[in-house]
């Protein structure tokens, strides 16, 4: 085991020396290859929307002001972790992200299968994701097994440093790593590393697209107007506008809804607008996910939408035990990981998302640390829909023919 620990520290200078390689000048978009999948990847995938739908519903309720979260990061965290647990601890792991525990071999492989084909899918989209794992070196002895899943399935970099002594070393690297996996938009990710982790499991996600064709805002066109906050009140935001965009239209029983392509067309950024009198929470409660995957009209919409960024560092510990996932925390077991009695201590994910003329960037680190236990309308063309995003909505990036949420959001003027 010392063997494959002394392995795992060889491979620092890769891990921070890795480097993304620059943007080059964006080709021009190649008609959309959807991604084929089979019945049972598409039932997997079903259930992990429904997983993000839930894990949105508890941070919406936790959470006081606008957020984003990245429920396709999450995912990927909680299956390497589920990777390494056996018994209930597996079992409320893999319900909670909607996944039996009979069909682990079967996650690991959509895991490899999708991170893969969504970097395919629009050539004209910068599209990434990447795993590791961060060993103390003074504290933890894998399993070679648990590392080869990780390695094999999702292609993680597996390194090792002595937290206490390479304290500085250690959390620089882990900087380095994030901040290159998601351009710069998520650094720093930790302040400070705690030397008494036993380890760190990370996964970042990174999207960058822009407007389809169809899609044209002109900056000259951004203008200050009225944002109505949830308690009525109102503020100045910066409005993006466009007349003649032919967008995706419905409507649900309480909300109105855009489907915003960038690219080809592959990924979407899905605007669903609370009908007035109806708030951001009161639609959510009963969104389902074919709200989110459903056809949309073709529609000429006017339409109206804030220039925004938003930031997030979200503590998802509460949440995920709400969603049944206890015992990760207490009565650990991550006998497939090692021999070594831990828990998980910490889980909690940054999200970036930037929204303009041009298109969208957004990105998330997801970090799982360990430790040792202690004790509608639009029927035609020719349809004028009018959209205006004047008051808090919800929002959603997905990649069309698998229906795999990438982020989930919130915009509420402030």
């Amino acid at each position: 085991m010392k063997r494959f620990i002394i392995c795992i520290a060889a491979c620092v200078v890769c891990f921070a020396c890795n480097k993304n390689s620059s943007e080059q000048d964006k080709p021009q978009a190649k008609e959309r290859e959807d991604i084929v999948l089979t019945k049972s990847q598409q039932e997997l995938i079903s259930f992990n929307n429904e997983f993000g739908l839930d894990l949105f519903r508890q941070t919406l309720a936790q959470e006081k002001g606008e957020f984003m979260i990245s429920p396709m990061s999450m995912w990927y965290a909680l299956s390497m972790l589920a990777n390494g647990a056996a018994g209930d601890t597996r079992s409320q792991i893999l319900n909670a992200i909607g996944f039996p525990e009979n069909r682990m071999h079967e996650v690991n492989e959509l895991a490899g299968y999708l991170s893969e084909e969504l970097t395919k899918v629009d050539n004209t989209v910068d599209f990434s994701m990447a795993n590791s794992l961060v060993a103390n070196t003074a504290k933890a002895h894998l399993k070679k097994a648990f590392c080869d899943s990780l390695s094999n399935y999702y292609n993680a970099l597996l390194v090792g440093y002595n937290f206490a002594a390479e304290n500085a070393k250690a959390l620089a690297a882990i900087n380095d790593w994030a901040s290159k996996h998601t351009h710069g938009m998520i650094d720093p990710l930790l302040d400070s590393l705690n030397p008494s982790y036993y380890l760190l499991l990370m996964n970042a996600i990174y999207f960058k697209g822009n407007w389809n064709s169809e899609i044209t805002f002109k900056t000259s066109d951004t203008k200050k107007d009225d944002f109505t906050l949830a308690d009525g009140n109102k503020t100045k935001v910066d409005y993006m506008h466009t007349q003649v965009a032919q967008l995706g239209y419905s409507s649900g029983q309480n909300y109105s809804r855009v489907r915003m392509p960038y690219g080809n067309g592959a990924f979407v950024l899905d605007v669903i607008l609370p009908n007035e009198g109806k708030t951001v929470e009161e639609v959510v409660k009963s969104l389902k996910q074919s709200d989110l995957t459903k056809q949309t009209a073709g529609c000429r919409v006017d339409l109206k939408l804030p220039k925004f960024e938003t930031s997030a560092t979200i503590d998802f510990v509460k949440i995920l035990q709400n969603l049944g996932i206890i015992n990760a925390f207490v009565a650990a077991d991550f006998s497939v990981m090692t021999d070594d009695d831990v828990c998980v201590a910490e889980v909690f994910q940054k999200s970036k998302i930037k929204v303009n003329e041009t298109g969208t960037e957004s990105a998330a680190v997801t970090v799982i640390t360990m430790k040792y236990t202690s004790a509608g309308p639009g029927d035609g063309p020719e349809t004028i829909i009018e959209f205006h995003a004047v008051r808090p909505f919800i929002y959603a990036i997905s990649e069309v023919s698998s229906n795999a949420i990438l982020f989930m959001g919130t915009y509420k003027g402030k």
